[in-house]
């Protein structure tokens, strides 16, 4: 059964940093590797709205996106 808050997959990092390493007898490819999900993380977080002074519970029911606010 898959979590919801590890959708499968975050296993796939070491696996795929075993072989990175065997591949290449270096660490320099899981260095970039793992940069990558460093931007990929950087990128949401920043097109993420700040939600610190908004009413959640009026976002839940739909008011602030049907005023587009």
């Amino acid at each position: 059964m898959v979590n919801e808050y590890d959708p499968g997959g975050n296993a796939l990092i070491p696996i795929v940093a075993v072989q990175l390493l065997t591949a290449f007898n270096s660490p320099w490819p899981i260095s970039i590797y793992l940069a990558g999900f460093l931007l990929l993380m950087v990128a949401c977080v920043a097109a993420t709205p700040e939600t610190a002074h908004v009413d959640l519970a009026r976002v839940r029911s739909g008011e602030l996106r049907a005023k587009g606010a």
